[in-house]
């Protein structure tokens, strides 16, 4: 591929700890799909963790390598994910102009009690359709409780499991 085209790819990777638990709250926001074991079931963060097709989102270097692979080494760049990414972008590529505005942030994350009531409908084989008519509703409910639940949803046990699968990647 890189013989027909000029290929560059960027990687954003935010702390490790922070993307996990995100991703775990969009896991278990999402519908469930047979072939994607997280997605849409009743599971703690503790056994999500346990399934390999989550955890291995924690291997930063591995991705890099396969992409360093089938790219070439020179045209994959690591970014430390932090701030607006969007301005980082058009910066990069040279579009930046004095009158930007940093890009307004529009996904919202889930706090915790709003993730227990998602795993309690989880529980039941809800059809994709249905769980969709109900998110409005958790956000309202979300919306209302996020000054009461923002606890992490990832218990000590697990921190220290995170950060031992984490590969280690250089910016």
């Amino acid at each position: 591929m890189g013989k027909l085209f000029d290929i560059e790819i960027w990687v954003w990777f935010r702390d490790p700890l922070e993307f996990i638990e995100s991703y775990y709250k969009q896991c278990i926001r999402n519908p469930q799909v047979k072939r994607t074991p997280g997605y849409g079931k009743d599971l703690s963060f503790a056994e999500m963790l346990n399934i390999e097709w989550f955890s291995q989102h924690l291997n930063y270097q591995g991705f890099v390598t396969e992409c360093q692979i089938l790219f070439g080494k020179n045209n994959v760049s690591v970014f430390k994910y932090q701030g607006d990414v969007v301005q980082e972008v058009i910066q990069k590529l040279g579009l930046a102009t004095p009158h930007d505005n940093p890009t307004p942030r529009q996904n919202k994350s889930l706090n915790s009690a709003t993730i227990k009531l998602l795993r309690t409908i989880n529980h039941y084989d809800i059809k994709a359709k249905d769980k969709e008519l109900l998110m409005p509703h958790l956000k309202e409910i979300n919306g209302i409780l996020e000054n009461y639940a923002n606890d992490t949803l990832i218990d000590e046990e697990s921190r220290k499991r995170v950060l031992k699968l984490s590969s280690p990647i250089k910016f």
